[in-house]
């Protein structure tokens, strides 16, 4: 008897709360049963809060990515199924990348069955016109949609950017010690005074191994759900011009000139800072001081493990995505 392997995804994880998991998860049996197909119960394949429209679910750390390795691998056998609400579950992507896909898992024999259209896709079935037809539109109207919603947002968050350039404040993301109250954004502060306390740490020079030692030990709250604080959350506070009041935009959509339509890029800056745009809870002094004595830190000691390889490149390469050091990690043979 064939087996089944359900799949879901869902773009953000606030959907996790709503409907949209336990729909997905229904289709399965229900599929199974119609179908007389064995469910695998244990081997479940989910990708929550990965965008299909920008491949996050088939990256090394995707679901479908390891469905996709557990076919090659035989553990997925031809005439097994591939079980989805839809198609658009599997991919938004560009039409060229979304065939590409359906089509690599139709030629290993898996059979894919969806809910929305109800039908059971096979090697030998999209030879039929009317079908190829009809998941050619599925597809391009799926990757259409996500095209039109990237727009959208991106319009929307260049309204917020001119609006945050005439000081008005906008409902952006904020920095984690900050909250909206009504329109106004105030401190939080408890968690202000965490960000207070780390910079006093490093002017008095503490490194950044000694100030998560210092904030794990004494248990405080990291400002995210991670249980204990790290190197790079102590570092992107240190980085983090957000303490002066300042606001930097960021975009992750750029136009592509040659497909005439909004793509996604590596984030990045959008215009200058716009000072005075966030509480100020740093001094401008204390964070020079700061950034002048990790400097001075990483130029005279070497970093960890200078006692084994000196590395000549310490304090002068760095982070373009958070600004912190970058380290050279000795992990033996």
């Amino acid at each position: 008897m064939p087996v089944g392997f359900s799949y879901l995804r869902f773009s953000r994880p606030e959907q996790a709360k709503g409907d949209s998991r336990r729909r997905q998860e229904a289709f399965a049996p229900e599929f199974c049963k119609r179908n007389n197909i064995t469910l695998n119960e244990t081997l479940r394949f989910a990708d929550e809060g990965k965008s299909g429209f920008k491949g996050a679910h088939l990256k090394s750390d995707g679901a479908l990515t390891r469905f996709l390795q557990h076919i090659e691998r035989g553990d997925v056998k031809r005439g097994d199924y591939l079980i989805v609400e839809n198609v658009d579950r599997l991919t938004r992507q560009s039409l060229y990348e979304a065939e590409g896909l359906l089509f690599s898992i139709l030629e290993k024999g898996v059979k894919i069955g969806t809910q929305s259209p109800p039908k059971i896709y096979t090697k030998k079935s999209l030879n039929n016109l009317s079908d190829r037809i009809e998941l050619t539109i599925y597809l391009a109207r799926a990757n259409s949609e996500s095209i039109e919603k990237q727009r959208r947002l991106f319009e929307a968050n260049e309204r917020k950017r001119e609006l945050a350039k005439q000081g008005k404040k906008t409902r952006l993301a904020l920095p984690r010690w900050l909250e909206f109250q009504g329109d106004e954004i105030v401190e939080i502060p408890e968690r202000v005074k965490v960000v207070q306390r780390v910079f006093k740490l490093s002017i008095e020079g503490h490194g950044l191994e000694a100030i998560v030692k210092q904030l794990n030990q004494d248990g405080v709250p990291t400002f995210g759900s991670a249980r204990h604080w790290a190197r790079s959350s102590v570092s992107k506070l240190l980085n983090a011009r957000a303490v002066l009041g300042e606001y930097q935009p960021f975009s992750t959509v750029g136009y592509d000139d040659e497909a005439e339509q909004l793509v996604n890029v590596p984030r990045r800056p959008v215009g200058k800072p716009i000072k005075g745009y966030f509480p100020q809870i740093v001094s401008a002094a204390d964070f020079d001081a700061c950034a002048r004595g990790r400097r001075n830190r990483q130029t005279h000691h070497g970093g960890r493990g200078a006692d084994k390889v000196r590395n000549l490149f310490t304090g002068l390469i760095f982070d373009a995505r958070d600004g912190s050091a970058m380290h050279c990690v000795d992990k033996g043979d």
